[in-house]
Parts: structure tokens; C-alpha cells; sequence
């Protein structure tokens, strides 16, 4: 197998590859303890759990769907269930 790891391309989409995973692994429903009943508690538990700013909360049949600035220009989307 021939190896392009020299090529700085191939590094470049590499750790893109990577960067996009992480941002994946960040994506995910998030359980509360309690009850969330309103916009407002959704994008408060959101921001608690992983920082940044609140840019959008959309509800959704059973869920609120929360995007977040990251201070690094990451965006986050995080669900919470109803």
C-alpha cells in the first residue's frame, strides 16, 4: 500500500476527519434529572452541561433541539428530551 502521509494534504484532511468526530461524539441526546418543560430550562441545561452561547432552540414532538456557540467558533447541537 502506497503512503501519502508526507503529503500535507493528506495531514490536512486527516485532522479534519478527526475534528468532525469529535464534533459527532458531541452531538448526542442529553438525559436530565428532571423534567424539562420549557425552551428556557432546555437551553439552560444545554449551557450548563457544555458551555458556550445559545444560539437556537427549536422544540420538536419530544424534544428540544439546543445549538451552541462555542467560544472557539464550534458550533454544538445538543438534544434534550422532554
Amino acid at each position: 500500500m502506497l503512503n501519502l502521509s508526507h503529503f500535507q494534504p493528506v495531514k490536512i484532511a486527516a485532522k479534519i476527519v478527526k475534528q468532525a468526530s469529535l464534533l459527532f461524539v458531541l452531538i448526542g441526546v442529553s438525559q436530565s434529572a428532571f423534567a424539562v418543560k420549557t425552551e428556557a430550562q432546555a437551553a439552560e441545561e444545554a449551557k450548563a452541561k457544555h458551555g458556550g452561547k445559545v444560539v437556537e432552540v427549536k422544540k420538536l414532538d419530544d424534544k428540544f433541539k439546543i445549538k451552541l456557540l462555542q467560544n472557539d467558533g464550534r458550533v454544538v447541537l445538543v438534544t434534550i428530551a422532554m
